[in-house]
């Protein structure tokens, strides 16, 4: 074999050369094998950071070669905005900012508003590399809903949660993600007479922990407006109840399917068991 003199990098104006060496699996001094090479490659385009990466060898001696990466770096940050119609949720309002490579760090941070008549979601989420993980990362989330069911239900729900979790792609369209999250709900019941005794009986603020599971294939698009694909999403959920009386086990399995009819109208059709 041939062994690793330096690697340099080129092209990276705004990411970190720790970013890409860290996707290598090769450092100075190690033996290198032209399979290598490709499989380098593809780790670093699978970042979603690059257009383009081409790595090659320069010969220094009979047995020492430096590694050079040519990196073409590309547009990471997106806004969108738009209005969805679907029989699930209604109406709604969607907005977002997504940014892959926080300040050249390969972190990733997001930021997304749901809001309808009845309904408003805030969620923060930063993810980044799990190195011991393959094609694995770390993500951190802080999620805040208000729901008001008043006219179907007789009560109003408020849930805080954040939690931390492990996800990891399967193949090219599967991905599972295993998480851990603190949750309170604060339960206000508008008409005594006509609510849930489930409900009732949990009133006022609860505090319990979630256990998740999520296996998810999706063809759709990237960005937060699903324009064109397919979604099947099986969701295993554990709630352990720690002050109140509630606490559960479900299953959810959600398919969903988008086709871009022209550059403003979407059609959809969506379906959940569980």
């Amino acid at each position: 074999p041939v062994y690793t003199n330096q690697i340099n990098i080129f092209g990276n104006s705004r990411t970190f050369d720790y970013v890409i060496r860290r996707e290598l699996e090769v450092v100075e001094g190690d033996a290198i094998y032209s399979t290598q090479i490709n499989e380098m490659r593809n780790k670093l385009l699978s970042l979603d950071l690059f257009k383009s990466v081409n790595i090659t060898q320069e010969s220094i001696e009979n047995n020492l070669v430096n590694i050079n990466i040519t990196v073409e770096e590309k547009q990471t940050g997106t806004f969108n905005a738009g209005v969805s119609a679907g029989s699930l949720d209604g109406y709604a309002i969607l907005g977002g900012l997504k940014e892959n490579n926080f300040y050249g760090t390969g972190r990733s941070l997001e930021f997304l508003i749901n809001t309808s008549e009845d309904r408003r979601t805030l969620t923060f989420i930063t993810s980044d590399r799990l190195a011991s993980l393959d094609n694995g990362k770390i993500n951190y989330n802080i999620n805040y809903k208000e729901q008001d069911l008043s006219k179907s239900s007789s009560y109003k729900l408020n849930t805080f949660n954040t939690g931390v979790g492990i996800s990891y792609k399967v193949n090219k369209n599967l991905y599972n993600n295993l998480g851990l999250e603190y949750l309170i709900k604060d339960y206000e019941i508008t008409n005594e007479s006509t609510v849930s005794s489930a409900i009732a009986s949990s009133s006022g603020e609860n505090v319990s922990f979630l256990i998740t599971n999520n296996l998810r294939y999706s063809t759709l698009n990237s960005g937060f407006i699903s324009r064109e694909g397919q979604s099947l999403n099986f969701n295993n959920t554990l709630e352990t109840p720690t002050s109140s009386s509630n606490g559960f086990l479900r299953n959810t399995l959600t398919y969903k399917i988008f086709n871009n009819i022209d550059n403003k109208n979407i059609l959809s059709l969506q379906a959940r068991v569980g």
